[in-house]
């Protein structure tokens, strides 16, 4: 008579997890300060613009991005019409320096994390306007937002 021995082993799973955060701007821009993002225009001069979700609407008053196309509303990288936030140069005014930002509300990060944003960068279709973003983290514990000019950044050192 053969004897099998049958061997039970419990291993706990140990899985790599990863933090997500996604916001995909589908909302009116209230709806962004509900979910707490927060807006600061630290351009010098302040001019008029302000972050926004998009609201174009057809026909459109001029080619937008670059695409000579006056009836398409545009899209976000992976949802609907206007879904996405912008904001343009008239954040400052004449040759001022612009520094606008948006800020996502409180995000966990950890080693290992992958931040990954799509971007655009506007052209009227003949000219095409040099655009810098940064992508700044604070790692304090509560972020002091830039308050003081365009050279300030914050806590957002990083």
């Amino acid at each position: 008579m053969k004897k099998a021995l049958l061997l039970f082993l419990l291993i706990p799973f140990c899985g790599i997890s990863q933090n997500q955060f996604s916001f995909g701007f589908d909302s009116a821009p209230a709806a962004m300060t509900v979910a707490g993002w927060q807006f600061t225009n630290q351009s010098a001069p302040v001019g008029a613009s302000t972050w926004v979700n998009a609201t174009f609407t057809v026909p459109l008053t001029g080619a937008i991005f670059g695409s000579g196309n006056v009836n398409t509303v545009p899209v976000g990288q992976a949802g609907g019409n206007n879904s996405f936030a912008l904001v343009n140069f008239n954040s400052t005014t004449g040759a001022g320096t612009i520094s606008n930002w948006l800020i996502t509300p409180d995000i966990t990060v950890e080693n290992g994390d992958v931040v990954t944003f799509y971007s655009r960068k506007g052209t009227d279709g003949t000219t095409d306007f040099p655009d810098r973003l940064e992508l700044r983290m604070s790692t304090a514990g509560i972020a002091v937002v830039p308050s003081t000019g365009p050279t300030d950044v914050g806590t957002f050192t990083t």
